[in-house]
């Protein structure tokens, strides 16, 4: 249970930033409320986000330097590398819903 907790935490990060997460720096000046904004989010997506082979590398940069720190930070060891993969959206889709299922 523990570990579907964290993939469904890691699942919604990734979905976070595949969805271009810029509502974060916005002022709630227009009156709309948060819900009101994510749902505009959701539906204003685009369905595949095309990555360059540059963007890629600097992608799985950041996400060794995030884990080198978060390693370092936390004292505690890296016991495996990070295993990286590009997915879509509607990749993790699918997988979200058959770990729902196997619930």
């Amino acid at each position: 249970m523990k570990t579907f907790r964290w993939r469904s935490g890691f699942l919604a990060f990734a979905f976070l930033i595949s969805s271009g997460f810029s509502v974060y720096g916005q002022q709630s000046d227009s009156g709309q409320s948060l819900g009101d904004m994510a749902r505009k989010l959701r539906k204003d997506t685009t369905n595949e986000v095309k990555m360059t082979d540059a963007d890629t590398k600097k992608l799985f940069e950041s996400v060794d330097r995030i884990f080198a720190f978060a390693a370092e930070d936390t004292g505690m060891p890296k016991h495996a590398a990070v295993k990286r993969r590009l997915v879509s959206k509607a990749d993790v889709e699918k997988y979200a819903t058959g770990q729902l299922a196997k619930e």
